[in-house]
């Protein structure tokens, strides 16, 4: 079985989702959408520095960000589960990238200690990280994100 392809066709898929929207901004940025103007207030005779909008940021970026970071998450949840299939473990609901604050993760995550269905635990016959029979190791409420660097 081949490990990894869906993990590669998905981060290509952002890579392209980046360059498109690199290659939108350079477009928009050779359009000069925005100038510095600057005016002389009558009143006071001070210099005042304005911004002007000559063209809104296109809200087509906020779609291609979204896309790109979408994609980069589900490569990391294809990671998860094509790692538990190379150990020859079985997926399930807790191999999945964690997105959220740590309070809630480890809401949703099962408690150290405790208990897992037979199915799930046997799984982890060979994982010596466990301390009692069926329990949950107790990486589950340690998960600390990081921001991910897209430009591998």
């Amino acid at each position: 079985m081949a490990y990894l392809i869906g993990v590669r066709v998905k981060i290509n898929r952002a890579k392209k989702y980046f360059a498109d929207l690199n290659q939108a901004i350079k477009a928009f940025e050779s359009r000069e959408p925005h100038a510095a103007v600057m005016e002389i207030d009558p009143q006071s005779g001070y210099e005042l520095y304005r911004f002007r909008e000559r063209e809104a940021i296109p809200l087509e970026w906020g779609a291609i960000v979204r896309d790109c970071i979408h994609n980069l998450r589900s490569a990391l949840d294809l990671l998860g589960n094509d790692l538990v299939r190379h150990g020859g473990g079985t997926p399930s609901d807790y191999c999945a990238f964690p997105v959220g604050s740590s309070q809630r993760i480890s809401e949703r995550a099962p408690s150290r200690g405790s208990t897992v269905p037979a199915q799930r635990r046997s799984n982890w016959s060979n994982d010596s990280s466990l301390t009692t029979e069926g329990t949950i190791p107790s990486i589950v409420s340690t998960v600390s994100i990081s921001p991910i660097n897209i430009c591998c």
